[in-house]
């Protein structure tokens, strides 16, 4: 563990003076069509009450976003505040990206000065991004889901539920990670042999999960308006590609790819139903690490922990193969994945995965955005089949570290392996 040369109160007052500066004097941006949204159901809050912020035309979104949006609406004292602070929501999201690091220096055991962590990658345009520039709300989910994940790997079974169940009322997408978490909590469940283990897990989702139900219960829509959200999430945009640069880019010309459903019929198969094939046959070899420990466990034969490196990818993995093969895929999607390759090259010192993840999905939002207002946006670096060859590299490079035999393996690894063996 690395000793800081800054104190505990200077990492605190440095952490607050960053976050002060990018919520506040940073540079309000965001993509206007979403802005025009949170501005519509902020004001539905302010006028008819939290719990009718669901009868806002296209409100879409998972309640915890909501409660996000009440938190700001209640700072605000008329629609013209509403309009014109807006950009002030993204203190929010860049709250969530600190916080995540927090837990990325928890889970590498503070080998690193946790102010060293969060100026570098505060500093870095990919990881800032989807917060700070477009305004939009993936980091929170992914700083939930990787702290779901970081209990996991400590056996606190009841708080990666908990956090768990918060992400996903943040984003449906957070059943990507369900294997994951249902490994953990089977684990437990053959550790602990008891009816508490069965029970209390699952008592505490329904717990949190009514919480974020209650203030909707005795609205116009009912909860039926949230169960509408969680339903429609899956094919709401049924076109092969939302302006994500994946696999559809390197066996499809532009720009039908974004312009073609993806209900369209290859050898009486749709496009749909292809990538959902590559989708999971892909991740059950991502998944197969834990796959096997599982069985040891339940044959009760000598069954090691799965290495904190390759925790990292796995759940970096699930996310780039959803983003990468799935249709009706939006250029944000990538975004959770960040964060466990972040964790992975502090923990083990390799930053390659990183680096390669942060300039694909930096071209990727660069593209869409303009935010730099650079002159030519016809080059190499934002062709969308360049990203998408990028995206595969980062997929194939991300395997080749899960499954690849390294030299000078950590002691932890070389017991793995003799349990495995």
């Amino acid at each position: 563990m690395t000793n800081s040369p800054i104190s505990p109160r200077q990492t605190i007052a440095i952490t607050l003076l960053l976050f002060t500066f990018m919520t506040l004097l940073g540079p309000y941006s965001g993509g206007q069509y979403d802005i025009n949204f949170w501005i519509a159901w902020a004001s539905q809050i302010y006028v008819n009450g939290f719990s009718e912020v669901y009868a806002a035309p296209g409100n879409d979104y998972m309640p915890f976003f909501q409660f996000a949006l009440y938190v700001y609406t209640k700072f605000q004292g008329s629609f013209k505040a509403i309009q014109e602070n807006i950009g002030y929501l993204k203190a929010f999201p860049i709250a969530f990206d600190m916080l995540a690091l927090w837990y990325v220096y928890k889970y590498i055991d503070k080998r690193i000065a946790f102010i060293v962590l969060l100026m570098l990658n505060m500093l870095n345009l990919a990881y800032i991004y989807n917060s700070f520039i477009w305004e939009q709300f993936d980091g929170v989910f992914s700083a939930l889901n990787f702290i779901a994940v970081y209990y996991a790997w400590k056996r606190k079974i009841l708080l990666s539920v908990v956090f768990y169940v918060i992400s996903f009322n943040m984003k449906v997408q957070a059943i990507i990670l369900l294997p994951v978490i249902g490994f953990f909590y089977l684990d437990h469940l053959v550790a602990e042999r008891s009816l508490k283990a069965l029970l209390l897990p699952f008592l505490s989702a329904i717990a949190i999960q009514f919480v974020f139900l209650i203030p909707f219960i005795n609205s116009s829509l009912g909860v039926g308006a949230i169960w509408h959200v969680v339903f429609s999430s899956v094919g709401r945009y049924p076109m092969i590609s939302l302006n994500a640069c994946t696999f559809w880019d390197l066996i499809l010309p532009r720009p039908e790819v974004n312009l073609m459903p993806d209900n369209r019929m290859v050898a009486g198969v749709t496009f749909k139903t292809i990538g959902l094939i590559l989708f999971f046959t892909s991740s059950f070899a991502a998944l197969f690490p834990l796959l096997r420990i599982l069985v040891l466990k339940l044959k009760n034969k000598p069954s090691p922990l799965i290495a904190k490196s390759k925790l990292l990818l796995i759940c970096g993995l699930l996310y780039m193969l959803f983003y990468f093969f799935n249709t009706q895929m939006h250029e944000r999607y990538a975004h959770p994945a960040m964060i466990f390759f972040i964790a992975y090259g502090f923990l083990e010192r390799k930053y390659l995965l990183y680096i390669l993840f942060s300039l694909a999905y930096f071209f990727t939002l660069e593209r869409m955005m303009h935010w730099l207002r650079l002159k030519n946006y016809f080059t190499t670096i934002f062709n969308p089949t360049f990203i998408a060859y990028l995206n595969l590299v980062i997929i194939v490079y991300a395997f080749f570290l899960l499954y690849g035999r390294k030299k000078g393996s950590s002691v932890e690894e070389e017991i793995i392996k003799e349990a495995v063996t």
